[in-house]
């Protein structure tokens, strides 16, 4: 679909896909020395069609067509660099992470994926690391993958840049019609952080679960920010230093964190024989 008084070449056309868009916003990073970009964009598509379009589409006047659709560009690494961390690239994993995140947020069936034939393949993906998002009935809505190395060169993208298109409202004919919501609790979270000493043999997935079970629903999040082994904790020890997080039902209600701490306390040391920092 032309535009009549387009202001500039490049812009003479209304955009088929959103490809196009997520591969300049990734370049415009590139040339802002950012080249660590995960950027995501929600806009319309344009098209023709002599015939009838599909139900999805919306009418833009006789045989135009235009719908709504999410693009996601990945590039680099997801966190910036520090001392110490090894830097990873984003790759398909990370986005196909992404996509299906997005799906459970909406309550959305997970997607499946399958290879694109040759027939349908996108030109600016990989020949051999593209796949369609399918949904339960069989029907295509989607688009993933890297980069084709020759467009990300012809953008002067570093690294294998990825790239997602998804159409919106097929997406969402997928979430369900009613969707359940909590409200926004009454008090701040309480952050409580904890060390535990244990054999070196017993895995953190373990003192995760006891912890968990045992702190009751005030819990919100655990997460394990550090892992010590030397001299200080002794042979044959390791340290877990675990991140809690509470959510009280009313604010300032410390003591109740304080008895959910000393549960998960007392039911480290009697299954695992832990030592509490």
């Amino acid at each position: 679909m032309r535009v009549a008084n387009p202001l500039a070449e490049q812009h003479s056309i209304l955009r088929p896909t959103m490809a196009a868009s997520m591969l300049a916003s990734l370049a415009e990073n590139v040339r802002q020395r950012r080249s660590d970009a995960w950027i995501f964009e929600v806009g319309k598509t344009y098209w023709m069609n002599p015939g009838k379009g599909p139900r999805w589409a919306d009418s833009a006047g006789t045989g135009r067509f235009e719908a709504w659709h999410l693009g996601i560009g990945l590039l680099g690494a997801s966190t910036p660099p520090s001392p110490g961390d090894e830097q990873r690239d984003a790759d398909v994993d990370d986005l196909k992470g992404l996509v299906e995140a997005l799906h459970l947020a909406l309550g959305a069936p997970a997607p499946a994926f399958r290879a694109e034939t040759g027939d349908e393949l996108h030109a600016h993906l990989h020949p051999g690391r593209a796949a369609r998002m399918v949904d339960p009935s069989g029907q295509s809505y989607g688009n993933l993958g890297e980069v084709n190395p020759a467009v990300a060169v012809a953008w002067d993208l570093p690294g294998r840049p990825m790239l997602a298109v998804i159409n919106l409202p097929q997406l969402l004919a997928l979430a369900p019609q009613q969707v359940r919501a909590a409200a926004l609790p009454a008090a701040q979270p309480i952050d409580r952080d904890l060390a535990v000493v244990v054999d070196a043999s017993t895995p953190v997935g373990e003192v995760l679960r006891i912890l968990r079970e045992s702190a009751g629903p005030q819990l919100a999040t655990s997460r394990l920010f550090d892992v010590y082994r030397g001299p200080q904790v002794g042979d044959e020890k390791v340290s877990y230093a675990i991140a809690l997080r509470f959510q009280p039902e009313a604010a300032g209600d410390e003591r109740s964190v304080e008895r959910a701490m000393s549960r998960i306390r007392g039911a480290l040391q009697h299954h695992l024989g832990a030592l509490i920092r």
